[in-house]
């Protein structure tokens, strides 16, 4: 580690009655700095890192050691400050130097995402890049959208690798998973966001069986598949995190779309059973249930008349969400600051389930 030289703090508004700062997040940009002897933060830090330049990043303190924390802290001469929430320095926004941006939440992981190509996935993958991922595969049946992202994200200094992959078809799962074990040699994390839905969204008696197979095959099935055969390499690698992304239509009734509901609510069945399952070894399995979303996926639903205005009277916050407002959450249980969290449901949905 580079010799720490300043550790001062952000400051928004402490009991001890430090002043607020204007706006920001590091001095110089509007807001005021302190030294962190003057009390205890509550949002972020700035480290100023000694190296061949002044590099400034922002950074918190998630699980500590007493040890880690204390030779940081005797590293500043500020021996006697205990943060009153974190410890160890783990860099959470970016190194900021010469024209160069790197996150660092995901630094060193291993992620496969499918339905990576479009959509949340696309997000998601985007976002697992910038914030330091070693290796994102993208998983997808669209080979032209894949490719064209794969492309991108190294055009911007992420690595990423595009696959093509059935979720359904355990075959390709297995191909998939050896693959990216033989390129990276671990894996840390499965992001199973792949999925179908029925535009015609028919109710229960005008529901057919072929389509209630097709939407629980992809749906349903395909979360199973991808657990399956990621937990061998995750214990390869001492730990991992699933994330299962599902939709809030497992958690309340649908007036129309039954097969896409039905499927929907097994995969948030499946998902609690998973994490109990394999938490003993250090494998965590949350699920995120995101609320409206513009998608490709739902881009036929919005166009037919009303549904759009109706969505957005359904939600409080007064929008459909985007994909990345749903890749921010999936991005948190991917990372270490959820390593206390597993079986978890995280709702993403503007409001919606709290009327």
């Amino acid at each position: 580690m580079r010799e720490i030289r300043t550790l001062r703090s952000t400051w928004r508004g402490l009991e001890t009655g430090l002043r607020r700062p204007l706006n920001g997040h590091e001095a110089g940009n509007g807001g005021y700095s302190q030294e962190v002897a003057c009390g205890a933060p509550r949002q972020s830090s700035t480290l100023l890192l000694e190296g061949e330049e002044e590099t400034c990043c922002r950074a918190w303190w998630p699980f500590a050691t007493k040890s880690e924390k204390t030779d940081t802290l005797e590293a500043t001469g500020l021996n006697n400050y205990a943060p009153p929430l974190y410890s160890t320095v783990k860099f959470l926004g970016s190194f900021e130097g010469k024209g160069h941006t790197m996150g660092g939440r995901l630094a060193g992981k291993v992620a496969i995402v499918t339905g990576g190509a479009s959509g949340i996935g696309a997000a998601t993958c985007r976002l697992f890049a910038k914030e330091g991922a070693r290796g994102v595969v993208i998983a997808d049946v669209n080979e032209a959208a894949g490719t064209i992202l794969e492309a991108d994200i190294r055009r911007e200094g992420g690595n990423a690798t595009f696959r093509p992959l059935d979720v359904t078809q355990e075959s390709q799962w297995i191909e998939t998973v050896d693959a990216v074990i033989a390129q990276y040699g671990r894996l840390d994390i499965l992001v199973n966001n792949a999925g179908r839905s029925d535009p015609a969204r028919p109710v229960v008696e005008q529901a057919t069986g072929e389509a209630w197979d097709l939407m629980f095959a992809a749906n349903a099935k395909g979360v199973f598949l991808g657990v399956k055969h990621a937990i061998p390499a995750m214990r390869r690698s001492g730990g991992g995190s699933v994330i299962n992304v599902i939709s809030v239509y497992a958690l309340v009734g649908s007036p129309l779309g039954t097969a896409y509901s039905a499927s929907k609510g097994a995969a948030r069945a499946f998902t609690r059973t998973a994490a109990v399952q394999y938490a003993p070894e250090g494998i965590r399995v949350n699920s995120v249930f995101p609320g409206f979303v513009e998608t490709p996926m739902t881009r036929e639903v919005h166009a037919q008349p009303g549904v759009r205005e109706e969505r957005t009277a359904l939600t409080p916050l007064g929008r459909l969400a985007m994909p990345e407002d749903i890749a921010w959450g999936i991005l948190y249980l991917a990372s270490d600051e959820s390593s206390f969290v597993t079986g978890s449901e995280l709702v993403i949905d503007g409001g919606m389930t709290a009327r």
